[in-house]
């Protein structure tokens, strides 16, 4: 078992001298003039606090600019496999089954001091640590590769940055760090491989049931996927603007007819798939309209279309034997024209197996056989909130990363140390308020389904107060930038803590914590009051807009003292609001 006790940033970018606590069990505290680090055990932290298969959970705060993502950035980079050859000025103090070690670059110039001294080992050999991470927001790439993002490097990266990346290499077998396709490959890539992700964590009924219900969808619609499509539309666009109008079969209102739509995309796909022309391609699509056409059904048009023996496709076999599934497994709801799965239905345990098996597969022309939507009616317009989908994107993410995709590589293994930039950004409050409680409760389900396989570390960094309060203050690196980056010391306690301290202390908000506009506005209505600038009604009229009753109260004190015969009408009049409202009550 390997724990990273802490982290500390010499040089990198705009930060400077900076510790990040990845264990609140130990602590440390450097001596810039004496160039040593001193590690104490953590007296404060509470051992039961987190639950079976999670060690630590830390987070960093701070004000914009502080370097909060630097710092989860720089993590990976010192961590991932290989990293330690490029000597990272970091130093990295962790544990192994037989004591404390500690990773010092011959050019940091730092020593090492403490209690824990008699147990430290030096050593030169950066500790690979597999990773997870998540961001919520979207960096594009100044790189072709980048260090440490990638699953060989021990780190499975699930931010959509890497993801665009990643899943159209999956998808589509090519080489894409180069970003020499047109953004919306790497978009329906990206869409297909979320697919898979999220139809293994919705076969999954256990670990499913941690989410919050509303962010599960009822039903799985099955859309047909138009890659294939829009990829000919984009050549023929860039080649000969004017001819625009490619070929699709004007087919009913039935599931039948839905599924023959579905079908007409693949030939689509495959045919972009096998480099054949657009004439050549619309020539299959039509003797499959004409096949459909003839037949009573989509079982039969498909193995009259079987037997033309001009059909060179080698997938045309697989895609039949999926076409007839979806007849099987799928309903057909006739006013949405929307084929869909419902979830809740015991029944269709067995098609969400089969369903499941389907997107199992990551090759390109697999995935390009149908997309899936979620949605809690059958209809794809009734998609889930953004919000929503976020959720479950995120937990998808994380359960292929830590349960299902080290099952498929030998050289790849569950991830140990969980780096999440700002998962809340989408959030409603109220799922902020849940976010933690829900993660620690999944990686536990995780942790015993891999019967205790690796205690997990999470590392996070919030703008959230909601989330830090669910966090004590040991376990919280607070950093603040003014001329430089500072880490701040002896912060008031955040667990269990209101998010109106968290916002004024760990967020360092001391100028107020209403909108700078509101708060100018009621500083212009005090000055009006004391230099008599304006009319007594509409400075009464302003105060009513105030929500915060103490300012209202402050205010409208000012007023009695400097105007009190006018505000002898003001309350005569509050006075006859009120009987009014109670005289409508009666």
């Amino acid at each position: 078992m390997k724990h990273i006790c802490f982290f500390y940033i010499l040089k990198y970018r705009s930060i400077r001298n900076v510790g990040i606590s990845f264990d609140a069990r130990y602590r440390y505290e450097v001596n810039n003039s004496r160039k040593t680090i001193s590690i104490t055990d953590g007296n404060r932290t509470v051992s039961t606090l987190w639950p079976e298969g999670v060690s630590s959970f830390a987070a960093i705060v701070g004000n914009n600019g502080a370097g909060k993502t630097t710092c989860i950035l720089y993590m990976l980079q010192v961590l991932a496999q290989g990293s330690g050859e490029k000597d990272p000025e970091a130093i990295v103090v962790y544990q192994e089954r037989d004591g404390m070690y500690v990773y010092i670059p011959q050019t940091s110039g730092y020593g090492l001091d403490g209690r824990l001294m008699d147990k430290v080992r030096v050593t030169y050999v950066c500790p690979h640590v597999d990773m997870f991470y998540y961001s919520s927001y979207f960096r594009p790439y100044q790189y072709a590769h980048e260090p440490g993002e990638g699953e060989l490097a021990g780190v499975y990266n699930a931010s959509d940055t890497w993801r665009l990346i990643k899943d159209y290499q999956d998808y589509a077998n090519v080489d894409a760090t180069y970003r020499t396709e047109p953004i919306g490959y790497h978009l329906d890539a990206m869409k297909s491989q979320d697919d898979n992700r999220i139809v293994q964590l919705l076969y999954d009924n256990e670990l499913r049931k941690i989410l919050p219900r509303n962010a599960l969808p009822r039903y799985i619609i099955v859309e047909p996927n138009m890659s294939g499509y829009r990829r000919i539309q984009y050549e023929k666009q860039k080649n000969n603007p004017i001819e625009m109008d490619l070929y699709i079969p004007q087919f009913g209102a039935s599931k039948d007819d839905r599924l023959a739509y579905v079908v007409t995309m693949i030939l689509y796909n495959i045919g972009v798939e096998l480099g054949r022309s657009y004439q050549d391609i619309k020539n299959d699509i039509e003797m499959w309209a004409h096949a459909f056409w003839s037949s009573n059904d989509i079982v039969s048009a498909l193995a009259m279309y079987m037997q033309e023996p001009h059909l060179e496709y080698q997938y045309m076999r697989e895609m039949q034997e999926i076409v007839v599934f979806l007849s099987k497994a799928c309903e057909y709801a006739p006013i949405t024209n929307s084929l869909y799965v419902d979830t809740h239905l015991i029944k269709n345990k067995e098609n969400m197996e089969h369903l499941r098996s389907y997107y199992m597969c990551k090759s390109f022309v697999v995935a390009h056989y149908f997309d899936l939507g979620y949605a809690h009616r059958r209809s794809s317009t009734a998609q889930l909130s953004s919000g929503e989908l976020d959720m479950l994107k995120f937990f998808s993410r994380v359960y292929d990363a830590v349960f299902e995709f080290p099952r498929k590589f030998d050289n790849i293994y569950s991830p140990q140390l969980i780096l999440i930039d700002e998962a809340e950004n989408s959030y409603h409050p109220e799922w902020q308020r849940k976010f933690i409680n829900l993660l620690l409760k999944f990686m536990h389900a995780v942790h015993y389904r891999r019967k205790g396989d690796k205690d997990f570390q999470i590392v996070m960094t919030t703008h959230s107060p909601i989330l830090l309060s669910d966090i004590p203050n040991s376990c919280v690196n607070y950093l603040e930038k003014r001329q430089t980056v500072q880490v701040v010391k002896n912060q008031p306690e955040t667990f269990g803590t209101n998010i109106f301290e968290l916002y004024r202390h760990a967020f360092f908000m001391k100028e107020g914590l209403i909108g700078e506009f509101a708060q100018n506005k009621i500083l212009a209505i005090q000055n009006a009051i004391e230099n008599q600038t304006q009319p007594v009604g509409e400075v009464v009229d302003a105060i009513e807009l105030i929500g915060d009753k103490a300012i209202k109260a402050y205010l409208l004190s000012l007023l009695e003292r400097d105007y009190p015969r006018e505000m002898v009408s003001y309350h005569q009049r509050k006075i006859e609001e009120l009987t009014e409202r109670a005289d409508a009550k009666d």
